[in-house]
């Protein structure tokens, strides 16, 4: 591997008993934290629940329904300017191809709408614009964008037959297209429900309030829902959610206070410091600077307080591609699995593709280090012999996943490690074929 990439690599002290890393004597590295920004802000909310804010190509959007003012940021404060659209109550806010919409709510005059409005940074102002036929006027409805962020998600609210459960995509091309999806059986009406984009194009729901307060959390992919059968967050209404697209990863804030997230594979409670101990309705936004975090804003007697979220540092890169294949073999690939970040206490998913059906299929692990060895035909193989454990990676597919727990030692905490998979096969001219070196970095 270049030395540049290493040039913060410290050999070895201590390494591996099986798959679960031991100690080894760094300084720690701050985890994950809550901290407010300046002082509290004299405005108004985001919305009758604070969370109609959000963010175009320019920066972030705000509504005030109640007062029927377009909020938007000016350096350390916010301003307040009149806006077109009439005052209601419980609209729903979305982003779709990089601008902001407003959708539905109780107009105080019309009772419940399905008028769709569209943030101009032109005039600073909203624009009716026609759509198809679609979701019956409604209040409280909540909505993600999807896929390449041309279409979004619109999930329940209330009209007047009640609270409703339907699903709804709206396609913006130009013109904007409304298209009823189908909602299983399990996933009932509700209110107070969390919904937010997600990893890999999907959009992620989380609890509300029915008959009983809700924990369940279902992932909606192309045109379909499915509900996570894995543990996670405590059932609760108004929760917040918000994707952050620098880590690929969806945050919630719960009523309890508690930060969680999710992978697209699992919910992990973030063990952050220093927030609120209950968080009411935050509106959230998403700080685009890099590894800025995420921005929850809360409506207190003290005005509009802003809290900035700084995420851990935990990270999975790819480093170096020395495949070394025989003739007409394409190269192994290796990636984590649906966003398993390497948290300490929880495990690492690693899928490798592109495997040889026939060939032996072994992980490498080592502390990163700046030496690498050749071995068979130039390849260069990710082990120093300096504390290096070799995984057995089973199957006879071209798709093997394997796993490292990761102990939840805090001495490991921004340890760069190496994480390389290869194969050997007797029946190739090149014995062993390596694949990508990837460098994970466990967080808190």
């Amino acid at each position: 591997m270049p030395a540049s990439l290493r040039a913060n690599a410290s050999p070895a002290r201590s390494w591996l008993v099986g798959p679960v890393l031991l100690a080894w004597l760094i300084p720690t590295v701050a985890a994950q934290s809550w901290a407010t920004i300046g002082a509290p802000q004299p405005i108004g909310s985001f919305g009758t629940v604070n969370q109609l804010l959000g963010r175009d190509l320019v920066g972030l959007v705000g509504f005030d329904e109640q007062q029927g003012r377009t909020m938007l940021p000016a350096g350390a404060s916010w301003v307040s300017l009149p806006a077109a659209i009439p005052t209601r109550q419980l609209a729903t806010m979305f982003t779709s191809r990089d601008r902001v919409h407003l959708f539905g709510g109780l107009d105080n005059s019309l009772g419940p709408v399905d008028e769709l409005w569209r943030f101009d940074r032109t005039t600073l102002d909203w624009t009716l614009i026609p759509h198809s036929s679609g979701p019956s006027p409604r209040l409280g409805a909540v909505a993600a964008s999807i896929g390449s962020g041309q279409q979004t998600i619109v999930f329940g609210g209330t009209d007047a037959t009640g609270v409703r459960n339907d699903t709804w995509i709206l396609l913006d091309l130009g013109l904007l297209l409304w298209a009823q999806q189908v909602t299983p059986p399990g996933l009932v009406a509700r209110t107070g429900m969390a919904l937010a984009s997600g990893p890999g194009g999907s959009a992620v729901l989380f609890g509300g309030q029915a008959s009983t307060l809700l924990g369940d959390t279902w992932i909606f992919r192309g045109n379909t829902w499915t509900q996570h059968q894995g543990s996670g967050p405590p059932a609760a209404a108004e929760g917040r959610m918000l994707f952050d697209p620098q880590r690929n990863l969806t945050v919630l804030l719960h009523p309890n206070g508690e930060t969680w997230e999710w992978n697209d594979f699992h919910w992990r409670r973030v063990p952050a410091s220093g927030g609120p101990l209950l968080w009411n309705r935050p509106a959230l936004s998403h700080d685009p600077a890099p590894n800025a975090g995420l921005r929850a804003h809360v409506v207190d007697v003290a005005g509009l307080t802003t809290w900035a979220y700084s995420p851990s540092l935990a990270s999975f890169v790819l480093t170096e591609d020395s495949t070394c294949v025989a003739d007409g073999q394409a190269g192994i690939r290796l990636a984590p699995h649906q966003n398993s970040l390497p948290y300490l206490g929880q495990t690492f998913q690693l899928r490798t593709t592109g495997v040889v059906p026939s060939s032996l299929c072994l992980g490498a692990l080592e502390l990163s280090t700046a030496n690498r060895i050749p071995w068979g035909c130039e390849c260069i193989i990710g082990l120093t012999g300096n504390g290096t454990l070799l995984q057995f990676v089973p199957g006879t597919t071209v798709v093997r996943d394997w796993a490292l727990p990761i102990a939840p030692n805090p001495l490991l905490l921004g340890v760069p490690i190496d994480v390389q998979t290869f194969l050997i096969d007797a029946n190739q001219p090149c014995l062993i074929m390596t694949s990508q070196i990837g460098m994970l970095t466990p967080g808190n």
